[in-house]
C-alpha cells in the first residue's frame, strides 16, 4: 500500500508515510480509514511524511481530489491543529502547497517543509520521535 498511517496516543500524533506511486484515490481512503480508527481523536497533530514518494498520478488533479475527498470526512469528525507535510521533491513540495491553500479555510493548520527536522522543530519534538 503506498500510504499507511499510526496513531501515536502519547504524542497526540497521526503519522502517514506515503511512498512510491500514488494516487488521489489511495491517499483518501486511508485518511477515510484513520478517521474510523477507534484511536482517532480530532485534536491529534498530523504528520504526512511524502520524503519517499515517486510519483503522483494526475499531480494537480489528484491534490484536487485529496482536498476535495477528505474536506467532508475531515470536517465532519471536526478535525482540526496542526498539518505538517515533509516533502521529498519539488514536485511533492509544490502540491503540497497547493494543498495548504485549498485547505485554507478550514480549522487546520497546514505546513509543507522540507525536512524532518523542520516537522519535528513545528510539533516541539524531536526528529527521531517522528521516525
Amino acid at each position: 500500500m503506498p500510504v499507511r498511517y499510526r496513531i501515536d496516543v502519547g504524542k497526540r500524533l497521526l503519522h502517514y508515510r506515503m511512498e512510491g506511486a500514488l494516487t488521489g484515490n489511495d491517499v483518501v481512503a486511508v485518511v477515510r480509514e484513520a478517521l474510523s480508527d477507534p484511536a482517532y481523536d480530532v485534536g491529534l497533530r498530523t504528520l504526512i511524511d511524502a520524503r519517499y514518494i515517486s510519483s503522483i498520478e494526475q499531480g494537480s488533479e489528484a491534490v484536487r481530489s485529496i482536498a476535495y475527498g477528505v474536506s467532508a470526512p475531515l470536517d465532519r469528525h471536526g478535525a482540526r491543529g496542526l498539518v505538517v507535510i515533509v516533502a521529498g521533491s519539488d514536485v511533492v513540495f509544490g502540491l503540497g502547497r497547493m494543498y495548504e491553500l485549498l485547505r485554507s479555510d478550514s480549522p487546520e493548520n497546514v505546513r509543507v517543509c522540507r525536512t524532518l527536522e523542520e516537522a519535528a522543530a513545528a510539533f516541539g519534538l524531536d526528529p527521531a520521535e517522528l521516525e
